[in-house]
């Protein structure tokens, strides 16, 4: 196993600059038994010709497996595994010298145990800033920002205008979003929405459904890209069988040629814990995380359920900011948001406001009387902007792939005498997302 991890570490480094963040993280060829000659190689040739080694030359000098392959999306797993193996080997290797020197005398071993292991450096891949003094720097990133988006979107598209086209700021990195409602209201539909629009625009994703089965929650993903490509589809039928349209299977053609959506739900009804979730998001190298209930996922500490709730947000939030991707929470909202045509507030949310607090967006679902068929989505906290308390309102028609944010004079008409404040006057009702 450490022979075959070494080689596929040195085989899925993606950059010269990931070769060098080993150097900083105190690996070097001597942290390779088997095969130290090939770091010591691929640091030669970055030396002499400023690139990586190809894969095929790594193989053909090195005797590396032929199933090795350069997977830069496996990086970041591979690099955490083999840190762990390291540090256990480093401290096994302190242990077998101190027991030959000092085996006789026990007396003598475990004072020169503590000594040696309070020396022992773990790796740790934190990262300090001075704030003050790199000022400037920032200043070239934001104009180099400016330059690289045109002062259009920056960040993964939502599919709601209030983000995307007025504030241009579409799910960043690093942030936890929830979305709260009463049950069947439509939450675990709609993150799947929001997860296949980061899907469409190239986006990897992980769905953890710790209670959908697998077949029902990939029944969804394909209802809803076939929406997004304007195809006619009812997932009922794939529920029973049915004989695909041209259009539906050129679609799913197209899915198929991709591999940026996993799926990954309870076996045999264990549930997922918090403590899995950063080892299956070093596994997966996902850019978004969908993960559908938080209830549902286990805590790793038995306290009471409002610090259970509390160590999870706060844990999914660190998590967030430390593997820079996002992640997207479906929660409930308590039984006080009985009142579904009414959008419950941040002191509705469930079992306290822990969840509220670790997000930097909550956006929580109500169905209002009016139009028929439609999902009003009201942002309760942006920590980016400021909150939107009238709301947005969707066509709401997941079955049949129809999920869509209706346009501000549909949304104007269908108001007449429903709650839900004043309506904000935001730019353009265009498509905003071009589906290829």
């Amino acid at each position: 196993m450490s022979k075959e991890l070494e080689a596929r570490l040195l085989a899925s480094v993606p950059s010269i600059g990931h070769f060098q963040h080993l150097q900083e993280l105190g690996i070097s060829q001597d942290s390779f038994h088997f095969y130290g000659p090939m770091y010591h190689y691929i640091g030669q040739i970055i030396r002499e010709h400023n690139h990586l080694p190809r894969l095929l030359d790594l193989k053909a000098t090195f005797n590396v497996p032929d199933h090795v392959q350069r997977k830069p999306e496996e990086y970041e797993w591979i690099l955490e595994e083999f840190l762990k193996l390291t540090i256990v080997q480093r401290i096994q290797d302190l242990m077998d010298q101190n027991v030959e020197l000092y085996g006789e005398d026990p007396r003598d071993l475990v004072p020169a145990l503590i000594k040696d292991l309070t020396k022992l450096q773990i790796p740790d891949q934190r990262s300090a800033s001075i704030t003050d003094q790199s000022a400037l720097h920032r200043l070239e990133q934001y104009r180099e920002l400016q330059r690289q988006t045109g002062g259009l979107l920056v960040g993964i598209p939502t599919g709601i205008r209030y983000f995307d086209t007025q504030y241009q700021i579409g799910w960043m990195p690093g942030e936890l979003i929830g979305i709260i409602g009463r049950l069947y209201i439509g939450k675990s539909w709609l993150l799947i929405y929001f997860g296949a629009l980061a899907w469409i625009f190239g986006k990897r994703v992980l769905f953890i459904s710790p209670e959908m089965p697998k077949e029902e929650a990939e029944a969804r993903f394909d209802t809803l890209v076939c929406g997004l490509h304007n195809v006619p589809i009812d997932i009922t039928d794939l529920y029973r069988g049915f004989k695909p349209s041209p259009a539906q299977e050129e679609v799913l053609k197209k899915v198929a040629a991709k591999a940026n959506w996993i799926t990954l739900s309870s076996d045999e009804g264990h549930p997922f814990r918090l403590g899995e979730i950063p080892r299956l998001a070093r596994q997966y190298n996902p850019d978004v995380i969908l993960i559908d209930g938080l209830l549902l996922v286990g805590a790793d500490t038995k306290a009471q359920p409002w610090e259970q709730i509390k160590d999870l947000s706060y844990g999914l939030k660190n998590l967030a900011v430390g593997s820079n991707i996002v992640i997207i929470v479906a929660h409930q909202a308590n039984r006080g948001a009985q009142n579904t045509a009414k959008p419950p507030g941040l002191h509705e949310i469930y079992m306290g406001d822990a969840f509220g607090q670790a997000c930097d967006r909550v956006i929580v679902l109500s169905k209002p009387t009016k139009p028929p068929d439609a999902l009003r989505l009201t942002i309760q906290k942006f920590r980016k902007g400021q909150p939107l308390h009238s709301g947005t309102d969707f066509e709401f028609l997941p079955g049949l792939g129809k999920v869509r944010e209706l346009s501000e004079d549909s949304r104007a008409a269908n108001r007449d005498g429903d709650h839900g404040g004043n309506i904000q006057e935001r730019a353009g009702d265009e498509d905003l997302l071009p589906i290829p």
